[in-house]
């Protein structure tokens, strides 16, 4: 992406950004890869509360399911017995997360959108109060 000045504020809550999240798109077009990473500034509250606790959720609630699912699908193995089941479960959990990852981070309050079209890449701030300033540090809007 081009190097945009971010105001150092949080981008969520518009206090004093105290830290960066990383946040990254890649979308596949056909035979067209485009990808696109920035490091927005943040304040630790809103990087524990918007960023980290609902990825963290969703991978540990897609395992320990997996996991449960694994003992009810493949409940005995002759040789291991119910570690089989978690070992399946906690693989097929491991997969799901994947697809549910994505879910949450199309609702993070700053993403990348990549256009299908000229795959150009745009940072979305749900704040607009931050999306007005960085629109008036980059282009004097």
């Amino acid at each position: 992406m081009s190097n945009y000045i971010f105001p150092q504020k949080c981008c969520v809550c518009m206090g004093p950004a105290e830290t960066q999240q990383k946040v990254s798109k890649n979308e596949s077009f056909g035979s067209v890869n485009a990808s696109a990473t920035v490091n927005v500034p943040i304040c630790l509250n809103c990087k524990k509360e918007k960023f980290d606790s609902p990825i963290r959720t969703c991978v540990i609630t897609s395992i320990v399911i997996g996991c449960i699912l694994g003992l009810v699908l493949f409940p005995t193995d002759k040789d291991l017995g119910p570690i089989a089941g978690l070992i399946m479960g906690g693989f097929l959990g491991g997969i799901a997360s994947i697809f549910f990852l994505q879910k949450v981070k199309d609702k993070l309050p700053v993403r990348i959108l990549i256009s299908n079209t000229d795959f150009k890449a745009n940072i979305f701030f749900e704040n607009e109060e931050y999306r007005k300033l960085f629109l008036k540090v980059n282009y004097n809007i």
